[in-house]
């Protein structure tokens, strides 16, 4: 009854966690597998929402996947947690855990064979799980708020999503770039619990994310914690495409700290032929006397070029800082952190991607 209950309640109608975390997605997995195992030995059944639940998990998080590792972009809360340890794979790599759930639930998703399968008593009858792939396209994850882009050499994900439950980042409108199974342009990941208020301020602020910041200003005011005030919500998004671009654009209500008219708006061009991104940022209501600052991280760097104006067409320079990336847990490393910097409001940004 309980299982049943927190199931319906924790993962959304569309797969998606309130959590905002893939990494504590992933635990549910694994106990979902756990549970479903156990309940097909004993010819017993959940609630079909259980089954429902898990399903679209599934595709959700097969929808994240970077194919050729495994890998899910670093996003939300990273502290760790892998509750079963059937395998020796990469401990970022999520296809053994997917494959296991994959199998328990009939489906047979050719991404893999893993040792956590094996441990977990499963149904023999599996069927073809095509459609559970990481598929090309464009998909919406419009209640959690996660929209994915996918070709066969690059993947995107952009957030942009409404905060019913409790965010632990200000990291709306973050946009993750990976192509060629590389992390072109990352989360930085949580890093600790327990360490400087500078570093909780960088991993779980604004700042450690591509997005769009204010001075200094983070997307919401940082309380004590894990709590933050202002949530940022969610106004509207739109995901299209023509012969050679999947567009999106996404609006959120930022920054109310400073005022409660203030919007963030973000236009991202994705190409589908060629590894380009063309990205407009517009702050609606911005303060006079505020930077607005468009922030990226990367730890490759000589892979990446940056083209970068502002409403009067005039460029704009970049500014490199010293930036930090958490790929585990209690793990701080350095990376770029770049910075293109107006007093205006409005940045317009063509990215490429060089082998």
């Amino acid at each position: 009854k309980w299982f049943e209950k927190e199931i319906a309640y924790q993962i959304y109608e569309d797969g998606t966690f309130l959590q905002f975390s893939m990494n504590y997605h992933r635990v549910v997995v694994q106990l979902l597998t756990l549970g479903i195992s156990l309940a097909q030995l004993n010819k017993e059944k959940f609630s079909a929402i259980v089954y429902d639940r898990a399903n679209k998990s599934l595709e959700f998080l097969l929808a994240n996947m970077d194919t050729e590792t495994g890998w899910l972009p670093n996003y939300g809360a990273n502290d760790g947690a892998l509750f079963f340890k059937h395998n020796n794979n990469h401990y970022r790599d999520y296809r053994p855990q997917l494959e296991a759930l994959g199998n328990v639930l009939g489906y047979k998703l050719n991404i893999g064979s893993f040792e956590d399968s094996k441990w977990i008593e499963a149904q023999s009858n599996c069927l073809d799980g095509e459609k559970n792939h990481p598929k090309k396209g464009a998909l919406k994850f419009d209640i959690g708020g996660y929209y994915t882009f996918r070709t066969d050499d690059h993947f995107s994900l952009i957030r942009c999503g409404n905060h019913k439950d409790r965010p632990s980042q200000a990291d709306n409108l973050h946009l993750d770039i990976w192509y060629k199974g590389k992390n072109i342009l990352h989360d930085a990941g949580s890093y600790k619990y327990n360490t400087s208020s500078e570093d909780l301020k960088y991993f779980m602020g604004t700042r450690s994310h591509n997005t769009v910041m204010l001075g200094n200003f983070d997307q919401m005011d940082k309380g004590s914690r894990f709590i933050w005030y202002n949530w940022t919500q969610k106004e509207g998004v739109s995901v299209n495409e023509d012969p050679n671009f999947y567009i999106f654009e996404g609006t959120i209500k930022a920054f109310g700290q400073l005022s409660k008219r203030i919007t963030h708006h973000r236009k991202v061009l994705i190409n589908k032929n060629k590894p380009e991104w063309i990205i407009e940022d517009k702050i609606i209501n911005k303060p006079i006397g505020i930077p607005m600052k468009q922030i990226w991280h990367t730890q490759f760097g000589k892979m990446v070029s940056f083209e970068v104006k502002d409403e009067k067409e005039t460029s704009i320079n970049k500014h490199l800082e010293t930036g930090y990336n958490s790929s585990f847990y209690g793990i701080k490393e350095k990376c770029e952190e770049i910075i293109f910097s107006t007093e205006g409001s409005f940045i317009r940004t063509q990215i490429l991607i060089a082998e």
